[in-house]
């Protein structure tokens, strides 16, 4: 019996999407992020794809997807980070299922600072969220990605 590698386990379980698109796991899942087995230890896809197309991970460090997608291994579409980014990537994309926030909220925050004035302590009572919460919003340190309206 002729044993394969994991390149060539991993690939034969990858559907390849074209140009920038998501390159999909087709194997096993977990919570909907693909799953191998390597060595005898179970490891999530999407980091195998780092390990073997961008080399190892270090210790204190996650592989996060730019895409959202969790079945998707496709390298440019994962980045290194810490734990704190993981939660700040979650959170400034809605992804928490915890957010009490939506997108619309946000914009509409910021812009009634911005435009109509009104305090920050106000906003805090009218959407009903923390302090640090209304600060981080309207500093652009969480939901960034949200465009800058004029």
């Amino acid at each position: 019996m002729i044993k394969r590698t994991i390149e060539e386990r991993f690939w034969e379980k990858v559907r390849k999407g074209e140009g920038d698109e998501c390159w999909v796991w087709t194997a096993s899942t977990v919570n909907g992020y693909g799953r191998l087995r390597v060595d005898g230890e179970a490891k999530t896809a999407h980091r195998v794809s780092w390990e073997l197309n961008r080399g190892p991970i270090p210790d204190e460090l996650h592989v996060l997807h730019k895409c959202d997608n969790k079945p998707c291994i496709n390298p440019t579409h994962l980045f290194l980070g810490t734990n704190a980014d993981n939660v700040r990537d979650c959170f400034q994309k809605d992804r928490s299922g915890r957010a009490k926030l939506k997108v619309e909220d946000v914009l509409r925050m910021r812009k009634l600072y911005s435009v109509e004035k009104i305090t920050q302590g106000a906003l805090v009572k009218l959407f009903g969220v923390a302090q640090q919460t209304v600060s981080s919003i309207l500093n652009r340190t969480i939901w960034a990605h949200l465009p800058i309206q004029t």
